[in-house]
């Protein structure tokens, strides 16, 4: 079992936060919305025959928008920050950080 600990997290967050800020970048554009997420069942076990164990009903289709807008409601207090916000920002965070890579402005970048 792996912990990760909340001060961590929270720490970390804050020095990417603060590092884009320093560079001026406060959005990043995402160019997609739509995205497959394997589900949970499957998504960690890998003693799976693939593709012999994987169909379609084992993939759901995300959207970022949707994400973001339950994360602003949070924000808002209109929804409470249950554990599964977590799972809203991870997708977030995921998009954000492969369209950095894929050619935005600070994608190859080191953030100081």
């Amino acid at each position: 079992m792996i912990k990760v600990k909340i001060s961590e997290m929270v720490e970390i967050l804050t020095k990417i936060s603060k590092s884009l800020e320093d560079v001026d970048i406060d959005e990043i554009e995402i160019d997609f919305d739509y995205y497959w997420e394997l589900s949970p069942e499957f998504s960690h076990n890998l003693n799976l025959d693939i593709p012999a164990d994987l169909t379609e009903e084992n993939f759901i289709v995300g959207q970022i928008s949707e994400d973001i807008e339950f994360l602003r409601n949070v924000i808002k207090g209109e929804n409470l920050p249950v554990l599964y916000s977590l799972v809203w920002l991870g997708n977030i965070l995921k998009a954000v950080g492969g369209s950095m890579r894929a050619g935005s402005r600070a994608g190859s970048e080191q953030i100081d």
